[in-house]
């Protein structure tokens, strides 16, 4: 006698009933998950007094379902931001806190990146 994985049994009844795939239960599942961890998230940096969208973001990015996915995004996204933190060092030693810093160093940042 096999074991089945718990919930096996709702997921396969769940697809029959109204006519499911397999991506679609990934997909409700992500969002389960995406919107839990935007709760726990929300909830500990609110306490911190802290804005949490960014940390939301990167939750989201970082909580796919195909681990090589998350892995894939989350290089990306530390590249990303050693490649934004040098230009904006640079940007703001050249030109200070003049107007025409922010757009021309977000440019280059992503012209960088990608």
């Amino acid at each position: 006698m096999t074991m089945t994985r718990p919930g096996a049994r709702w997921a396969e009844g769940l697809m029959q009933r109204f006519g499911l795939s397999v991506e679609d239960l990934v997909g409700m599942r992500f969002a389960i998950n995406v919107g839990l961890g935007t709760t726990i998230v929300w909830q500990s940096l609110d306490l911190a007094y802290r804005n949490p969208i960014w940390a939301i973001a990167s939750m989201i990015a970082a909580s796919d379902p195909e681990p090589a996915e998350a892995r894939r995004m989350f290089r990306c996204r530390i590249i990303n931001v050693m490649v934004g933190s040098v230009a904006g060092l640079v940007f703001h030693v050249a030109g200070g806190m003049a107007s025409w810093v922010m757009p021309a160093a977000l440019a280059t940042t992503v012209l960088l990146s990608a």
